[in-house]
């Protein structure tokens, strides 16, 4: 019954599931992702190209961001403050007309207006300034950096999401059209808000005739391939056979060399209290590297906080289960051992 019980919760914990996510906190929140705050009521917006790109989020948990403004000064030549949240401008570049690079200068962070609506970020302490000189007619600034998404670990694999908002684009005296490219790491399932056609294998673009939303929202997250899922069923159950194998049969060899031995009294009560415990590590060891198998499989880079706590909770598991299985088997091998050495034996014995 005990063997029975542990290998059902052994495999049920095996399944995906946001076990104990309560342990952790499975949301995390990402950086502030904005067009700039200024006062350009002047300054028009012939077309502004944006580029989120996701696919670093892989390996790097951050997110390339790519914006060209092509600008127009219909008056008189100025100097622009564009004023930034994102902390990882401070590593980026902000460049006019493709050669003049901008430097910034950390300034208060802009209050968030209330008419954004649900934000979900961690309040920016600190902005980044950067003061760009304009002359009358047209101008590119290009802005790039990187940004962190924020992040749900409450279902098998972590979800990120990068939110960018365009509200403050409506500062701008117009707005004329906007080119959005959004790239997401190969095989990952990805959404996105407002939606966008692909026009590549994790590669979606559109453009609008001004702004499509308050914000753009990518949601992004790997998945389980198939023959992976097939194989994590498959090794757990393979390594648990080899462990009742090799189990069963280093028991019965010293089941039939105790009989050739002609152990006895304390030999016998020498073997049930040392040798044969040493059948509980042996199995959980043999049940358990199938189970180690069937895990490595798995992206632990990206996986949720709660299915990360339940594999710890699966590997003890395995000890549960490997405490009466281990013994059982043994104590069934070591005596049948025993039983078959000894019936050879009586089989011979007329024939000598």
């Amino acid at each position: 019954m005990w063997m029975v019980a542990g290998l059902l919760v052994a495999m049920l914990l095996s399944l995906p599931h946001p076990a104990i996510a309560n342990m952790a906190n499975p949301e995390q929140p990402g950086d502030l992702l904005t067009e700039p705050w200024t006062d350009v009521a002047t300054l028009d917006i012939q077309h502004e190209d944006l580029v989120l790109d996701l696919r670093p989020v892989e390996t790097e948990r951050l997110a390339q961001i790519n914006v060209t403004y092509m600008i127009k000064n219909p008056g008189e030549a100025t100097t622009v403050s564009l004023l930034f949240a994102a902390p990882g401008l401070e590593k980026g570049t902000v460049t006019l007309d493709e050669t003049q690079a901008i430097a910034a200068t950390q300034t208060d962070a802009p209050n968030i207006p209330e008419d954004w609506g649900n934000l979900n970020f961690r309040q920016v302490l600190q902005g980044l300034q950067f003061e760009v000189p304009l002359s009358p007619g047209e101008h590119a600034i290009a802005v790039e950096y990187q940004g962190a998404p924020s992040s749900d670990d409450g279902d098998f694999y972590r979800q990120y999401t990068l939110e960018y908002w365009l509200a403050p684009a409506r500062q701008w005296n117009s707005f004329g059209t906007l080119t959005v490219d959004v790239f997401a790491p190969a095989g990952w399932v990805t959404t996105l808000t407002p939606d966008l056609p692909a026009v590549a294998p994790e590669h979606w673009q559109n453009t609008f005739t001004g702004l499509p939303a308050e914000a753009l929202t990518v949601t992004t997250h790997p998945v389980v391939p198939p023959f992976v899922s097939f194989l994590r069923v498959v090794l757990p159950v393979v390594g648990i056979a080899i462990a009742f194998a090799i189990t069963f049969w280093i028991y019965r060899w010293l089941g039939q060399l105790s009989q050739r031995q002609n152990w006895s009294g304390g030999w016998l009560v020498l073997t049930f209290l040392l040798i044969i415990p040493l059948s509980i590590p042996l199995f959980w060891a043999l049940g358990g590297t199938g189970v180690w198998a069937a895990e490595s499989l798995l992206d632990s880079a990206h996986l949720g906080v709660g299915y990360s706590y339940s594999r710890m909770i699966l590997f003890a598991m395995g000890g549960l289960v490997a405490v009466p299985t281990g013994p059982l088997v043994a104590i069934f091998s070591f005596v049948m051992g025993r039983v078959g050495s000894r019936k050879r034996k009586q089989a011979i014995a007329p024939e000598t």
